[in-house]
């Protein structure tokens, strides 16, 4: 049901482009007091040819076919303009989204051409995969660590003494641009042995670097193998370089700087409100109990100090409230500490960077470009349509607690759990070699020591980990399946058929299949059965509307309709970027 929600909410709206009135961009389809133009349907057939697995193909009959949907999309936004009032709120909502769509066009702008390596590119970080070289090196966080590290060698200092006091600094092995940032590469190309150079800089470090000896490297994979490997680290490396700089330059441009004072109090403010928060956050789909989101039941920060400002620019002012809500809203397995007060700065200098970005769209005018207005009209158009959704179609389709018991009961299977085993594996090439480790799992029982006895007795064999691995009912499939689930805990199988070899397992812990009662699940099954109920309702509701509404077809403007195959079906503004945040 969630993928037939997300269709309906993808809604198209009436776009009119400058310049096309009149007769250049006729009246295609009258859809009761509302109208689609030629060109807002040219440019949405367009967009669909291009989505793979669409359906749709550059031909008259599916350009007819997708006519018919996008008049019922026409059809649930204006019912939803009809159910649901446009709020304020909603209007925030929409103007996030645009901001979001304009924010990802300037950083494409700004910074895209490192997102996208050429062939070119990346043949030249290929060969200068040739050599290979065994390096010590000093990272820093900053450049002036690194120029005074350089400073301290020039002197007279031992590198490796420096190396060692710096944070992952030390000797690295032989390494080659597949492994090392490309920047140190090109730093030791240029040195003699036991010579130190830098600072050179990689996104977010400045390294320092003495060449201890190179040598050719006879392990160079091929090109095709690595291609992709490749493009990942022009995107991190040069990318990431290139995105510092751009950040850089807004925050100065911007006039960006932070209050100390402030950034310390708030510091010692988190650093005490955090102390009981395991610094790894532990996600539901992790092993072991999922955590409630929200560390603190309060605020904890006093509502009095929520505006006291930690930094600011000419765009805007970051308070601590706001820090707080960022924090919040980017929960990750690991805190911070708090410990110093950059876990503060980090984070005020994000969220200024994110306002800054959207100050300097509205700046430069990115809100008048023709692409992006058709991406933000379509998402104000899916904002409407799933707040009709949810507030007029689901509400109204909420099934009663003995309705959903009635219906349970007459489909309890698809809700029943599935019978699993937890078992050790033995993979062996012989029958022979099976029956051995047939004995070896009968006599040992303690897992770790059976899996060890079976390494050291069948040296070919392929054993799974003293856990073992778990097995779903339905998962193999098979005489492997059924001989499995035959068995209990503790108990061995013959080896059994599995590929060129044979398989024995023991069972270590097992769990039959069972049917929940209806209170497990009632929450689940009025879910299902409420989204079933929707989904027939927003049928009827549509056909009732289709039936009511005027829909005049203008066949004259259809005969202007260019059908072409993708590669041009994207309008000449160019095709419209994708577009981020939700709804």
């Amino acid at each position: 049901m969630k993928g037939r929600r997300t269709g309906w909410g993808w809604v198209l709206v009436l776009l009119l482009l400058g310049g096309c009135a009149g007769e250049r961009d006729p009246v295609l389809v009258e859809v009761g007091p509302g109208a689609i133009r030629l060109g807002e349907f040219q440019r949405a057939f367009g967009e669909i040819l291009t989505q793979r697995d669409s359906g749709y193909g550059p031909d008259s009959a599916s350009a007819r076919r997708f006519l018919r949907t996008y008049i019922d999309k026409t059809l649930v936004e204006q019912m939803a303009a009809d159910s649901i009032p446009w709020t304020p709120l909603l209007e925030h909502r929409a103007r996030n989204l645009l901001e979001n769509v304009m924010m990802q066009r300037l950083r494409q702008d700004r910074y895209g051409a490192y997102l996208y390596p050429s062939e070119r590119d990346l043949r030249a970080i290929y060969d200068k995969g040739h050599t290979r070289y065994r390096f010590r090196a000093a990272p820093y966080r900053t450049a002036a660590e690194a120029e005074a590290a350089v400073r301290a060698v020039r002197e007279g200092a031992v590198f490796e003494r420096v190396a060692g006091q710096a944070a992952g600094g030390g000797e690295q092995g032989w390494q080659s641009v597949f492994t090392a940032p490309e920047a140190v590469i090109d730093a030791l190309e240029k040195l003699q042995p036991n010579q130190v150079g830098g600072p050179v800089r990689v996104p977010g470090r400045f390294w320092v670097v003495q060449l201890l000896e190179r040598a050719p490297n006879a392990e160079r994979p091929e090109f095709d193998r690595v291609r992709n490997e490749l493009a990942r680290k022009f995107q991190i490396e040069r990318g990431g370089i290139a995105i510092e700089d751009y950040h850089a330059r807004l925050l100065s441009d911007y006039q960006y700087r932070t209050y100390m004072p402030e950034v310390l109090w708030l510091t010692r403010l988190l650093r005490e409100a955090t102390v009981h928060i395991p610094r790894r956050f532990i996600r539901a789909d992790d092993d072991g109990p999922s955590r409630d989101p929200v560390p603190w039941p309060d605020c904890p920060i006093p509502q009095e100090d929520w505006s006291r400002a930690i930094a600011s620019s000419s765009a805007d002012t970051v308070s601590a409230i706001l820090v707080l809500d960022d924090l919040m809203s980017k929960l990750q397995h690991t805190w911070p500490t708090f410990e110093t007060p950059d876990d503060v700065l980090v984070l005020a200098r994000d969220l200024m960077i994110d306002r800054i970005e959207r100050a300097e769209t509205w700046a430069r005018g990115y809100d008048k470009d023709p692409d992006l207005q058709w991406e933000a009209k379509k998402r104000r158009g899916q904002i409407h349509t799933r707040q009709f959704y949810t507030r007029v179609v689901a509400s109204r389709s909420r099934p009663t607690v003995e309705e959903a018991r009635v219906w349970y009961e007459e489909h309890a299977d698809e809700f029943r759990e599935p019978a699993r085993r937890r078992c050790l594996q033995v993979l062996v090439a012989t029958w022979d070699e099976g029956l051995v480790a047939q004995r070896l799992l009968r006599e040992t029982r303690d897992p770790a020591r059976a899996t060890a006895a079976a390494r050291s007795a069948l040296p070919g064999a392929q054993v799974s980990l003293p856990a073992g691995l778990t097995v779903t009912e339905g998962q193999v499939g098979g005489v492997l399946e059924r001989q499995l689930f035959r068995h209990r805990d503790g108990e061995v199988t013959d080896p059994l058929p599995l590929g060129a070899g044979f398989v024995v397992l023991r069972v270590e812990e097992a769990w039959d299949g069972r049917t929940p009662p209806f209170e497990e699940v009632s929450t689940a099954v009025m879910e299902r059965l409420g989204e079933q109920a929707a989904d027939a309702l927003f049928k009827v509701l549509l056909a009732q509307r289709r039936e009511a509404t005027r829909i005049v077809v203008h066949e004259q403007a259809w005969r202007r309709l260019e059908i072409r195959p993708p590669a041009a079906a994207a309008p000449a503004g160019g095709a419209a970027p994708a577009a981020g945040g939700g709804s």
